[in-house]
């Protein structure tokens, strides 16, 4: 049977039961966080989410096709008009919740995810972060834009693909599955190998949507089963998604063959979606379930940042009140961006005449908030880009004529935004040659320290602040410290040195301290030494042109004991390493001592000189 004989247009009649499979899958993907024991596999709901879109979206495509109707323009009209208002209004919301509740790293980090989901390429952004089950959710809460990056991703390319298969007799038929057949192939070898990547990227995932689009090539209404065996099918296929939210769990298997199942499961689901008598059909077409399918896109696009900043601000809040606050605000938020929002959005943008306009407008859309969350990096979180510590890194002018440049990897990074307040207070200007994950001392392979050097020698400084995270950079013996201040001391008078803060016992302090959980908290005894081993090298350099702050006992108590939280409850990390900014703020009145004293003083004030600068370790 050719396409064009295959796919009438009473094939587009509204269905329904697949709103009501919506529900199912958004309500799974809701209650997962809560309490993950309930409902192991919840997160699949964003599988059955593909095959549902692929299947709606293809059904279209494909009938336009073969009537002659089809034009891209019009297909991404129509995929603004659902998809970009509501996209746009959670994320300045996000944005605008996240200045009142998260610390300023957390706000930067914000800032570059939204620059990604606006460009749709936050799937990418996230896989370079680490594994999207041991993430700090609370921190990201753009976490869940990754599968509509992924499924806008898939609709840039796949309706020029299905019109150059509909040249071929049966084409998009095979077409659609051969591709399903290679990216489910390349998802299950990936999977073991980095299933991050498998995760995260459309090659990995395509299969899932095309399962739905497979579904949408093929009028599977022409050979409509009896009913029992319709009925029987329906059950198979609600019974199959039951025992993927039961069975399938988080980790380091899926996707893999375990997704095989919840996208099956949706096929079979669909396959009978237009089977009025089909009793499965008509539980899923209860008022309740088709209405909260409608307003699934907005529950989904809502419910990730509202949980992340409602957590990340209540984390020492009873659990029992921080889940009503949770489901109180996403009930109202979801049902506001519905309906005022994406409905109305909906039918303004269809109804346009031009499309040029729509992707004009669309275009300056994407640029504004891009460039709002650029800034939002770049104010946050001062750092530098490795590639510009040669050329000066970032300089932030404060009209004054005397310059600090602040010097180190992220555990200088993270001090770069309380020393912009106090050289701001002090009148004198701030240079960061700071870069997270990156070696600034001399003899490191990889090291930016030849870098480092041309920027002091085009740049010169008159105070420089320098720490790293001595605990595995600085090992023990290690000349690296004294070859840096044998170059900077001369060159700039003064070097001021930090030790470094203790470590906490776990990567992400929100998710662990709580009300009943306040500690106290122990620095892991291998890390311990290797700090105190780091610090006792730091503190030993003191002399002419060199003085240290101290930071490391501010967070310090008996033994291994870490101060985590301040008086008033807030969390003085960042993470296990990080300090956040109410941890930082407390060093203000030390910097701005520090570096005033260092500003006043001549280089050979203070007497012995500094061990460092006397011998020739």
């Amino acid at each position: 049977m050719t396409a064009s004989a295959s796919l009438p247009h009473q094939s587009l009649q509204y269905r329904p039961a697949i709103d009501g499979l919506r529900t199912i899958a958004v309500l799974s993907v809701v209650i997962f966080p809560f309490q993950r024991d309930w409902l192991p596999g919840g997160f699949v709901g964003v599988d059955i989410f593909f095959v549902i879109s692929g299947f709606l979206i293809t059904r279209i495509l494909a009938v336009e096709i073969v009537t002659g109707d089809f034009s891209l323009g019009r297909f991404y009209k129509r995929r603004i008009a659902r998809i970009m208002p509501a996209f746009m209004v959670v994320l300045v919301a996000t944005a605008i919740g996240a200045l009142f509740i998260y610390t300023d790293r957390d706000i930067a980090s914000l800032g570059a995810n939204i620059v990604a989901a606006a460009f749709s390429v936050i799937n990418v952004k996230l896989l370079l972060q680490g594994d999207y089950f041991t993430l700090s959710a609370l921190a990201q809460p753009l976490l869940h834009y990754w599968s509509l990056a992924v499924e806008e991703q898939y609709y840039l390319v796949f309706p020029l693909l299905l019109f150059g298969f509909s040249r071929l007799t049966k084409g998009m038929l095979l077409g659609t599955l051969a591709l399903l057949i290679a990216s489910l192939v390349g998802c299950i070898l990936l999977t073991p190998v980095n299933n991050e990547a498998a995760f995260y990227l459309l090659p990995t995932r395509a299969w899932e949507l095309l399962g739905g689009s497979l579904l949408g090539v093929v009028a599977f209404e022409r050979w409509q089963a009896p009913r029992p065996i319709s009925t029987l099918i329906s059950l198979a296929g609600i019974a199959a998604i039951a025992l993927a939210f039961a069975i399938i769990h988080e980790g380091p298997e899926f996707p893999g063959i375990q997704a095989i199942l919840p996208v099956i499961a949706t096929m079979l689901l669909i396959s009978q979606a237009h089977v009025a008598d089909n009793p499965v059909n008509r539980t899923l077409s209860l008022k309740p379930c088709v209405w909260i399918g409608k307003l699934s896109y907005s529950i989904y696009l809502c419910h990730w940042p509202i949980f992340s900043l409602v957590g990340y601000a209540m984390f020492l809040a009873d659990p029992t009140l921080t889940a009503l606050v949770k489901i109180g605000i996403l009930i109202v938020a979801a049902i506001s961006l519905h309906y005022l929002v994406e409905r109305p959005m909906r039918r303004l943008i269809n109804g346009w005449r031009g499309n040029l306009a729509v992707f004009g407008a669309t275009l300056v859309v994407v640029a504004l908030a891009a460039l709002g969350g650029y800034q939002m990096r770049q104010t946050w979180y001062p750092a530098a880009d490795a590639d510009r510590i040669a050329s000066g890194g970032l300089f932030i002018d404060h009209g004054g004529d005397r310059t600090v440049t602040l010097i180190g990897d992220s555990h200088a990074a993270m001090y770069a935004r309380t020393l912009n307040r106090v050289t701001s207070e002090l009148g004198v200007n701030l240079r960061v040659l700071a870069s997270p994950s990156r070696n600034h001392l001399p003899g490191a392979q990889a090291s930016l320290w030849p870098d480092i050097q041309r920027a002091i020698e085009d740049y010169p400084p008159d105070v420089v602040i320098m720490t790293h995270k001595w605990s595995f950079m600085l090992a023990p013996g290690s000349p690296a410290l004294c070859e840096s201040l044998r170059f900077l001391v001369p060159r700039t008078g003064q070097v001021i040195l930090l030790t470094q803060p203790p470590y906490l016992p776990f990567s992400a302090p929100r998710e662990v301290v709580s009300r009943d959980n306040q500690g106290p908290f122990l620095e892991p005894e291998n890390i311990h030494e290797l700090r105190i081993t780091g610090n006792r090298s730091v503190r030993a350099a003191v002399g002419a042109g060199v003085a240290v702050v101290d930071v490391a006992p501010l967070f310090e108590g008996e033994g291994r004991v870490i101060r985590a939280l301040n008086a008033d409850g807030a969390l003085l990390y960042q993470d296990a390493h990080h300090l956040s900014d109410a941890g930082t703020r407390i060093l203000h009145d030390r910097f701005t001592q520090a570096i005033r004293e260092a500003l006043e003083r001549s280089p050979d004030a203070i007497a012995p000189a500094s061990p460092c600068l006397s011998s020739g370790d």
